[in-house]
This record gives C-alpha cells, sequence and structure tokens, in this order.
C-alpha cells in the first residue's frame, strides 16, 4: 500500500481529485492516506524522510525550483489548460468580455506575475493584490464588492462559474498572457533511492507533458538563481512535433522582458531563451532536479 500526502488548498482541490485518479488508472497503487492538509512543504518533506508518507503530490507550479538531492519528480499527470483567466462579476452583461470593463476597473489577483502582465496590457486597469479564499462561496454570491473581476487561473475561474451562472470567464492566451511555470499538471515526489516505487509510478507518468514542462521548469531554476522577482513561462509542442517557448522576466522595478524560441527538440530551448537575456546574472551551478 503507498501512503500519500497531498497538497492543496480548496481551490486546487479537482488537481487533488485528478492525482488520486492517476495513481488508480496505474493499476498497482491504494491510496491508503489522502488528505487536503495545511503543513508546510518542509513538514511532508520530512514525512517521506521518516517513512511515513511514501509520496507527495502536488501541482508542479507549487513545487520549489531546486528539490532537495534525495527527493526526485518520479511521475506527472495530464496537463489542463494552464491559461490564466479573467473572471467578470455580475454586475456587467452575461456574457461579459474584457471590453465590457470600463477604464480604471478593479482586477483583483493574488500572484505577482500576473499583476504585472495585468498593468502591461492594461494600464489603464487597476490591479490590486488580494487573498484568494481557501473556500470558494457555494452559493455563487460575489465576495469581492469593491472589485469589477478577479485575475486567476482558468481551472478556478471555471469552478466558480458553476456556482455563478451571473459571472463570466474570459481565458487568455498562454502564449501571450504567461502562466506560472509548470502551471496544470501535479507532480508525484517520492525519495530518489525508492526506485520501486519509481518504477510504479511509470504507469501514470506523460512524457509529452515532462518535455514542456522541463523547459518550463529549467527557465524557472535559471531565473531563480539570477533572483528574477517575477517570471512566467510556457512551452508547447505543435501539430509537427516542433516545440515553441516564451519567457516574461521581471526587474527590482517590475518592468517586464518577454522572450521566445522554438527548436525541434526541447532540451535546447531554455538555453536558447535564456541567451536572449544576456543582462541576468549567469548560472551558479545547481544540479537540474
Amino acid at each position: 500500500m503507498i501512503r500519500m500526502d497531498i497538497i492543496f488548498s480548496s481551490p486546487h482541490a479537482e488537481s487533488a481529485d485528478r492525482a488520486a485518479y492517476a495513481l488508480s488508472r496505474g493499476g498497482f497503487i491504494s491510496v491508503t492516506e489522502y488528505a487536503l492538509p495545511n503543513q508546510a512543504l518542509p513538514d511532508h518533506i520530512a514525512a517521506l524522510r521518516s517513512g511515513s508518507s511514501d509520496l507527495l503530490a502536488l501541482p508542479l507550479d507549487a513545487a520549489p525550483p531546486f528539490l532537495p538531492n534525495d527527493l526526485v519528480i518520479a511521475a506527472l499527470t495530464d496537463r489542463t489548460d494552464p491559461a490564466f483567466a479573467v473572471l467578470i462579476g455580475p454586475n456587467f452583461p452575461t456574457p461579459a468580455r474584457l471590453s465590457d470593463l470600463p477604464r480604471m476597473a478593479k482586477i483583483g489577483t493574488s500572484c505577482m506575475l500576473a499583476q504585472l502582465q495585468l498593468s502591461e496590457i492594461r494600464p489603464d486597469w487597476q490591479a490590486v493584490p488580494i487573498h484568494m479564499p481557501d473556500e470558494l462561496p457555494n452559493q455563487g454570491n460575489w465576495p469581492w464588492l469593491d472589485l469589477d473581476a478577479i485575475l486567476c487561473p482558468l481551472s478556478v475561474a471555471s469552478r466558480w462559474l458553476a456556482h455563478s451562472p451571473t459571472s463570466s470567464v474570459v481565458r487568455l492566451n498562454p502564449a501571450e498572457f504567461l502562466p506560472l511555470p509548470g502551471s496544470g499538471t501535479v507532480a508525484f515526489l517520492t525519495l530518489a533511492h525508492n526506485l520501486p516505487l519509481r518504477r510504479t509510478l511509470r504507469a501514470c507518468h506523460h512524457k509529452d507533458v515532462a518535455r514542456c514542462t522541463n523547459v518550463e521548469r529549467r527557465l524557472y531554476q535559471l531565473a531563480h538563481e539570477a533572483g528574477v522577482p517575477a517570471f512566467g513561462a510556457w512551452c508547447h509542442a505543435d501539430a509537427n512535433g516542433l516545440f515553441h517557448a516564451r519567457a516574461v522576466v521581471a526587474n527590482s522595478l517590475g518592468e517586464l522582458e518577454f522572450t521566445t524560441a522554438s527548436s525541434v527538440t526541447s532540451s535546447s530551448l531554455p538555453d536558447l531563451l535564456w541567451q536572449q537575456l544576456p543582462h541576468l546574472a549567469a548560472p551558479r551551478g545547481h544540479n537540474n532536479q
């Protein structure tokens, strides 16, 4: 039996369900411990090391850029749409468009990257930092009375729309409004020396997802080493198998710089993109995880 901890807040509960479903589809694993705990990530890593847990599942975009040497990402689930979305409140026509929002509209977001990108594309809107509640109201009552809209992951906005048909969701193209690296997939972490479990997890690993998220995470590592305060990346493969990646970095003044590259192999993309940002500090030689 596998003892698994799943780290998600309530807006990501559907991802926890996907994690458990992916394991059951593998045909080898029975989950005996299923929880949405509030402990910090180091507590769960300690549980892996002590043997009280065998497996840790968490959104890949919540994983640190570098893992401890004794941990590995053993598998990734399939990937849902990683896009950000604007959740427009009930004070506008349904369905509403972004053009329906007035100048100086107040848009709330809990993500610094989203806030900076919003200010870049719509400087006439006010990006307001907020704390997204752990529980979205089931009644569908708009809880942000002083805000016109919310900028959040599409998965969160879609869950809200299920309870509030008077709201509207506008998806933002991830190639233009970049998500956090690794968004949309769930990672399974285990101890590097646990080879039997790692072999078992191969049954639910999505290699096509990993080829793209490896690009995003390597860029994330380079940005972390360079001290970039906010970073976003998105990589995808087209119908011909060509990989395309785009990244955005923010400087200490909140100014954004975008870079784009394409390649027939995903492994070369991080270096191609990073070479377009020569003013950032050179990598300091961490090992990839």
